[in-house]
């Protein structure tokens, strides 16, 4: 495994494919192996932020001030 590469923004927010895309290329998964993960993501982030739970997402915590997720 060498150094990850570095992503840049670009010059508008990328799509939904072209973020999975940027993901599967730089973890060498598949597009639907990143959807997967997505929806997984999406799933755990719904539960536990239903419940006003704060989930730390890759070093940074994402809460909702109403105690529900969205």
């Amino acid at each position: 495994a060498g150094k990850p590469k570095r992503i840049s923004a670009g010059s508008k927010p990328r799509s939904k494919s072209e973020l999975f895309g940027t993901i599967a290329e730089a973890t060498e998964l598949s597009k639907k192996q990143v959807a997967s993960v997505f929806d997984t993501l999406s799933q755990v982030l719904a539960a536990d932020l239903g419940k006003g739970h704060v989930v730390n997402v890759g070093g940074r915590k994402v809460k909702t001030s109403t105690g529900r997720a969205s």
